[in-house]
C-alpha cells in the first residue's frame, strides 16, 4: 500500500510565501514569472534560502519529473548549512503547516533522496560544491523522464571579513564559478528540451558583500542598478529603506530568457519577529559597524576600498584623492631610524599563479610604526631571459633578495 503524501497546494504555497506584514508576495511572484534567472539578494534573516528551499519541495512534492541541484562553495557550507536548511523547512512544513513530508526522503551530505514509490522515486535535490567542480560533468539522472527544473547557487558571494581564504582566493574561486556556470547549466537545467508545462530556473540567493562580482556586473546591475559611474546608487538605497523590498522583472532579458531580481532589507520581515531587543541591537550595531549594518540589515552594498586586494597596502597609503596620508612620512635612509628600534623584518610574497608575481620587505619599529622598505610589483621583469621554468627562476630570485 503506497503511503500517504500530503497534497500541498499552490495556494498553500503562496500561504506560506507570504513572509511580511504587507500585501506583497516577492517571492511568489518570482516563483509565477517566466523568467529563466532569479535573483534574491539582502538581509539576513529574511529567509531567502528558506523560501527557496520550500519551492523545491514544493515542487518535488507536485511533479513525478523535477529534480533540483543546490551548490555551495565549499562542502563544509552544505555539511554545516545546507542540509539543515532541508531538514529545517520539512520540519516547519510539518509542525507548522501539517504537511509532513519526513518520511518521503532519504537525507544524505550529497543530498535528498525521493523514496516514494509514486512514479517518481529516485529523484533528487542534489547539493554539490564548487570545490569538486568536475563533480558536475557526472550528472546522470537514473530516469529518462526525470528533469532538472531549477539550479540554485546559494551564497556564491562570501564576505571577506568572515573567510578563512584570503582576497585574491576568493577572487579565483569567483572566477571560476563564473567560467563553469555554462557547463553546470548545460548539465543539469539546459540538458534536454523540456516540456512547456515544466518550469526551469537558475536561481542565485546572495549577500552583497562586494560589487565587483560577475552576478552583479551581469545580472543584478542590468535589472536593479545597484552601479552608477563606478558608485553606489543611491536612489536605490532609499527606495530599499522606504519599501524594505525591490524587485524588478524584464522577460527580454539575455534573448527574452527573462530575469527576475529581489532585494530585501531586515525589515521586511513580519514586525511579530523583531522584538525589542532585536531592533535595539540593529541600532547599536548600526552605530559600531555601519558596513556590516549596511550589507547584513538594509541588505545593500558597502564600498569598503581597504577590503580590495592591492599590492603594498595600496588604500591605506593612499587616500581616495590620491593622496598620500598625513600619517605616511616617507624616508630617505634607514639611518633616519633610531638604533636599535627595528624588532621584525617581514616578507610578503604573491606567487604570481593568476597574475605577476611580486615581493615586499616590512620593517616594524618598537613603537609600533610599520616601513615598507623594499618592494617589486613584477619580479619577472627582472629576469631578461626567456627560461624553460620561469616560476623556478622567480623562486631563485626571490632567495636572492631575502638573503
Amino acid at each position: 500500500m503506497l503511503e500517504q503524501i500530503p497534497i500541498f497546494t499552490e495556494d498553500k504555497l503562496k500561504k506560506i510565501l507570504h513572509y511580511t506584514d504587507n500585501e506583497f508576495n516577492p517571492a511568489y511572484e518570482s516563483f509565477k514569472s517566466n523568467t529563466f534567472f532569479e535573483l534574491h539578494s539582502g538581509a539576513k534573516g529574511v529567509s531567502k534560502s528558506f523560501g527557496q528551499a520550500i519551492i523545491t519541495i514544493y515542487r518535488i512534492v507536485n511533479d513525478i519529473r523535477f529534480c533540483s541541484m543546490w551548490c555551495r562553495n565549499q562542502y563544509n557550507h552544505i555539511k554545516k548549512t545546507l542540509r539543515p536548511t532541508f531538514e529545517k523547512v520539512l520540519s516547519f512544513l510539518k509542525n507548522e503547516h501539517n504537511l509532513d513530508y519526513t518520511h518521503c526522503f532519504a537525507i544524505y551530505d550529497s543530498g535528498l533522496y525521493w523514496e516514494m514509490n509514486d512514479g517518481g522515486q529516485g529523484r533528487a535535490i542534489y547539493f554539490e560544491n564548487f570545490e569538486k567542480i568536475q563533480a558536475f560533468q557526472g550528472i546522470t539522472l537514473k530516469n529518462s523522464n526525470f528533469l532538472f527544473g531549477e539550479l540554485v547557487l546559494d551564497e556564491p558571494i562570501e564576505d571577506p571579513n568572515d573567510t578563512s581564504i584570503l582576497p585574491h582566493q576568493l577572487e579565483e574561486l569567483y572566477k571560476l564559478l563564473e567560467q563553469k556556470l555554462p557547463l553546470l547549466i548545460a548539465n543539469t537545467v539546459a540538458r534536454i528540451d523540456a516540456p512547456e508545462n515544466f518550469q526551469l530556473k537558475v536561481k542565485f540567493l546572495y549577500n552583497i558583500f562586494t560589487i565587483d562580482h560577475w552576478i552583479i556586473k551581469n545580472y543584478h546591475n542590468l535589472a536593479i542598478p545597484l552601479i552608477k559611474n563606478d558608485s553606489l546608487n543611491n536612489e536605490v538605497e532609499k527606495e530599499l529603506i522606504a519599501k524594505s523590498y525591490i524587485q524588478k522583472i524584464d522577460d527580454t532579458f539575455k534573448n527574452n530568457l527573462g530575469i527576475s531580481c529581489t532585494m530585501y532589507s531586515k525589515f521586511f520581515v513580519p514586525k511579530s519577529e523583531l522584538g525589542d531587543y532585536q531592533i535595539k541591537y540593529l541600532e547599536a550595531l548600526k552605530n559600531d559597524d555601519y558596513r556590516m549594518w549596511v550589507v547584513t540589515v538594509l541588505g545593500f552594498a558597502f564600498q569598503d576600498e581597504n577590503n580590495k586586494p592591492n599590492y603594498f597596502l595600496q588604500p591605506y597609503i593612499y587616500n581616495l584623492n590620491n593622496k598620500m596620508h598625513k600619517s605616511i612620512k616617507i624616508i630617505n635612509s634607514l639611518d633616519e631610524i633610531e638604533d636599535y628600534s627595528i624588532i621584525g623584518i617581514y616578507d610578503g610574497f604573491d606567487p604570481g599563479l593568476s597574475d605577476k608575481s611580486a615581493w615586499v620587505r616590512t620593517l616594524l619599529l618598537n613603537d609600533g610604526k610599520i616601513i615598507i622598505y623594499k618592494a617589486i610589483d613584477n619580479l619577472g621583469q627582472k629576469i631578461k631571459e626567456k627560461l624553460k621554468r620561469p616560476r623556478l627562476a622567480i623562486n631563485n630570485l626571490l632567495v636572492n633578495l631575502i638573503y
